[in-house]
């Protein structure tokens, strides 16, 4: 099963955390696609044509995945068209909340992020799921 793992990545300790779940789910035989791994760092760029491409590499490969995991302490506009794209695709997103955000209690997030998890555990219970 390939999975396009998703989550800001811009601190330190945000990319320490969705590496650790990057690690989580490759150690447990899932296939994982995560940017960092994948494109070279340019979310800072301000070259709209890097953008573009990383934009391009980033849908493709939530195409290519049978599901998408969110990894957020709030929502981010990244993952947010991440999050939408996969469901535009028919890709199903499970959302690993790392905080409580006022974000998570909106009725357009609780439409399209329906299987919430909060801890390693869950995620690999759920991410279980899926694979059956």
């Amino acid at each position: 099963m390939k999975i396009f793992l998703a989550g800001p990545f811009k601190e330190k300790e945000d990319e320490k955390l969705l590496e650790g779940v990057y690690n989580l789910l490759t150690n447990n035989g899932y296939k994982v696609w995560w940017s960092p791994k994948k494109v070279e760092k340019g979310y800072d760029s301000n070259d709209i044509n890097l953008c573009n491409e990383i934009k391009k590499e980033e849908f493709g490969a939530i195409e290519d995945s049978d599901l998408l995991v969110a990894v957020m302490k709030k929502s981010t506009f990244g993952t947010s068209f991440e999050i939408q794209h996969a469901e535009d695709c028919k890709i199903p997103v499970i959302g690993y909340i790392l905080e409580d955000h006022p974000d998570f209690s909106s009725g357009s997030f609780k439409a399209t992020v329906k299987d919430i998890v909060k801890n390693e555990g869950e995620l690999l219970e759920h991410v279980k799921r899926y694979k059956n």
